[in-house]
């Protein structure tokens, strides 16, 4: 192999060695490695981060902000004893119901409650203030106390 050949095979293998550096390194500021985020703390101390998850399964009582009588809605709501069902969705419209009567998004993504006795209540998306396990008696009363609403005798 003659000389300049060589060389021009080193200066070819040079610049791609550059070339991919230079790839490298573009890659790598355009994607940042991530910062990890900060704990959330309550009184100057970490606070855990459990591994919960909601057990659809269970009941619940629930607390609506907005929802009760009161100005504009201003009210609380409380329902007892009630399971998650999941979300309403595009799929189940039906030609007749009162969702195709409105805009097709009003009644998308609401949130559905089986009652006590069976029957479904249908809360909008933010309804929700707060829910806990149903028969948790020390946690019905700091809830009705913290929120100013009663339940029923």
């Amino acid at each position: 192999m003659k000389r300049s050949t060589k060389i021009w095979i080193a200066v070819a293998a040079a610049a791609v060695a550059v070339f991919v550096g230079v790839l490298l390194l573009f890659i790598k500021f355009l994607n940042p490695p991530a910062e990890p985020s900060a704990p959330p703390a309550l009184a100057g101390q970490a606070v855990p981060i459990l591994p919960d998850k909601i057990d659809f399964t269970k009941r619940y009582d629930l607390i609506c902000n907005g929802m009760g009588s009161g100005p504009s809605g201003s009210g609380v709501l409380q329902y007892h004893n009630c399971r998650i069902l999941g979300f309403t969705g595009a799929g189940s419209k039906s030609e007749d119901s009162l969702s195709s009567r409105y805009d097709s998004d009003t009644f998308d993504k609401w949130i559905v409650l089986e009652l006590p006795d069976k029957r479904h209540a249908f809360l909008p998306p933010n309804a929700i203030a707060a829910f806990e396990e149903t028969g948790i008696p020390a946690a019905k009363n700091i809830a009705a106390k913290s929120t100013g609403a009663g339940t029923p005798p």
